[in-house]
């Protein structure tokens, strides 16, 4: 028999911090350069071409977030049948932070010492561990630090919803353990509602525990890989040709062993289509985790960070915040399409669903670490078919509500329909949905009431007409800075400007006149507005680093007067900003101090080479990276050494 518990846990996790007022006009994800593509199969190039974004809007950015985590209280649903338990937090996107093995006692996923943010999500925040389902563009999904709605079905079944707003899509999760079974399944499905097609992304993120033994084993011989410099290339799977390997790895690689590797990774395997796709890692015993999926979700993925010290401290920095010594681990990860820089078509009015399996695997050693095709022969028993994952069916039993997620779902489907006053839907398909925050609600319809505090506001061709109309019978700050943001995020500068300067004749806010610097393209007067923001939200970290670092390069002396006025709590950015100012001006002997002892940037982006690029502009390129400093998840140094007085 199933059990299922709405409850509490506690976990160590670190603040998170408000979402940031200023919209996001530039996208975070590492795409893979347009100019790269031209050797890749043509479908392949199309499908990178195609559902490409430059920004996370309607979405929040996240920034503010420490790295000093506190013992806190987070709901769960925990799901367990006697030989597994499954672990959801429906707070952090429905996340599957566990699933142990009650027979063996252990845990098939990895979990890292506390809920850490990191700069990795389409949205800044995100943390290592457990199962995410990431949907809507390339990257991590906006909900990772998001709660969702889920409601526990019938006896064996969690659902969990929500909507993707950068698409316009429902999705919809249900994770169902029967009793007695050795595998925890999830069916997906997820919706496009509207008369338009749309570019679907979907990828299944798995972190598991790697040690020196670990084996990744999928049914492939060849597969595609990056190497984080830009492109993809094809290689043999396990074991590339030295024609085949990428800069800085060993001849004789044998890729399916992540410990071999010294830089980061992502191997999408090729499978075959005629093949059941699936994915698993075993220990040095054979021991391990493995997952499956119906022929819809195709795509199989190894990413891993490498043994060189760049990785090793990714690593750290991902999963030791709270102590107890940094552990390492991989994602294995499934797809819609060949890689993560491709997006598919969902056609209009119309869903795609799919199941997936976990469970864990026990495997003879000498199989697992043996003949590449025997043990993929070998996994391929042990884990769910096609037949047996669609029989899971859906239950029929009415949802028991227990957890709420965003109210975003109510306002976009009311937008649609483009009927004054709206009128908000209480479900989707079935589905309930919550109602948006009453101050929002006034704030994106009718009255179109200024918020006390600004947040970014939703975007999109219906929602530009919406605000549109809103300037019309509404003309204040608030709804000009609306439309004005609207139209940025659509590409519509010079109108997107007019928006701004409205809304500042209206009334002067630090969100209009930011929205007015990145929207100039005179240097003096973007720098002008930049000062004008500031002065009126002087402690706003974001600002401060926006403004700075968009005149770092060209006026460093800038840069620092901007920096000189940052809180003397600020976080860590601020004074390897202000060492690589100081470098740019000349005054190494002061960036070297600010630098001498270890510096921490919570924020810092993946594949993101600030400090030790601060580093070396202070000291030379002629030495080494502190391991603290040095984040490289490629071989690469700097060109030409910093000058050294």
């Amino acid at each position: 028999m199933t059990s299922i518990a709405y409850g509490t846990s506690t976990i160590p996790a670190a603040a998170i911090g408000a979402p940031s007022p200023y919209p996001q006009f530039v996208g975070r994800q590492n795409l893979v350069p347009l100019d790269a593509i031209g050797d890749l199969p043509v479908d392949m190039q199309e499908r990178i071409r195609y559902g490409r974004i430059t920004h996370p809007l309607p979405y929040a950015t996240y920034d503010e977030y420490t790295r000093s985590p506190e013992p806190t209280s987070v709901a769960t649903i925990t799901m367990d049948n006697g030989l597994l338990r499954a672990t959801v937090l429906p707070d952090f996107g429905g996340r599957i932070w566990s699933l142990r093995d009650l027979r063996a006692d252990r845990e098939l996923l990895f979990q890292p010492s506390a809920i850490q943010p990191a700069n990795f999500g389409l949205t800044g925040a995100w943390f290592a561990g457990g199962i995410e389902y990431n949907v809507g563009a390339t990257g991590h999904t906006p909900w990772s630090l998001q709660p969702v709605n889920a409601a526990i079905v019938g006896d064996d079944t969690v659902r969990l919803w929500e909507w993707e707003r950068i698409r316009g899509m429902m999705v919809r999760i249900d994770l169902t353990l029967p009793a007695d079974s050795p595998h925890l399944y999830a069916r997906v499905e997820i919706v496009n509602p509207d008369p338009e097609p749309k570019p679907l992304y979907w990828w299944t993120n798995i972190a598991v525990p790697q040690d020196d033994l670990s084996r990744v084993i999928a049914p492939s011989s060849s597969a595609w890989y990056s190497a984080y410099t830009g492109g993809l290339r094809r290689c043999t799977v396990p074991r590339p040709t030295a024609d085949e390997l990428a800069e800085g790895e060993r001849e004789g690689l044998d890729i399916s062993y992540p410990a071999q590797a010294r830089f980061a990774r992502d191997y999408f395997f090729e499978i075959a289509s005629e093949e059941l796709p699936f994915e698993g890692i075993v220990d040095g015993s054979g021991a391990g985790f493995a997952f499956s999926s119906t022929r819809e979700l195709p795509s199989r993925k190894l990413f891993l960070w490498g043994e060189g010290p760049g990785g090793q401290r990714w690593q750290h920095w991902l999963n030791d915040s709270a102590g107890g010594g940094p552990r390492r681990y991989v994602e294995i990860q499934a797809g819609l399409v060949p890689t993560q820089s491709e997006h598919t078509v969902l056609p209009a009015r119309s869903a795609v669903s799919w199941a997936e399996s976990y469970g864990a695997v026990a495997m003879d050693a000498a199989v697992a670490h043996g003949d590449w095709n025997a043990a993929v022969g070998a996994l391929r028993e042990q884990v769910a078919g096609p037949t047996e994952m669609s029989a899971v069916a859906s239950s029929a039993a009415a949802p028991r509500v227990v957890h709420r997620g965003s109210g975003w779902a109510a306002a976009d489907l009311a937008v649609r329909a483009e009927t004054w006053p709206l009128t908000l839907p209480e479900e989707f398909d079935g589905l309930p949905l919550p109602p948006l925050d009453p101050g929002v609600l006034a704030a994106v319809a009718s009255p179109w009431e200024p918020p006390p505090a600004p947040f970014v506001p939703p975007t999109g061709a219906r929602w530009t007409r919406t605000w549109e109309r809103a300037v019309a019978d509404a003309p204040n700050w608030w709804t000009w800075f609306a439309l004005a943001t609207s139209l940025h995020a659509d590409g519509r500068i010079a109108e997107a400007a007019e928006g701004y300067r409205r809304s500042l004749e209206c009334r002067e806010t630090a969100v209009a006149w930011r929205g007015a610097a990145l929207a100039e393209s005179d240097p003096r007067s973007r720098a002008a507005a930049f000062g004008a923001a500031l002065r009126l939200d002087p402690q706003s970290y974001p600002l401060l680093v926006e403004a700075a670092t968009d005149v770092i390069g060209t006026d460093p002396e800038a840069a620092l007067r901007i920096l000189d006025d940052a809180p003397d709590t600020s976080p860590g950015r601020i004074t390897v900003l202000r060492a690589l100012a100081l470098s740019g001006i000349g005054e190494q002997q002061a960036a070297r101090d600010l630098l001498a002892t270890p510096v921490e940037v919570p924020d810092l982006r993946e594949g993101e080479t600030l400090v030790g690029d601060a580093w070396w502009a202070a000291f030379g390129t002629e030495n080494e990276l502190p391991s603290w400093a040095d984040f490289r998840m490629t071989p690469a140094r700097p060109a030409d050494p910093a000058p050294i007085d």
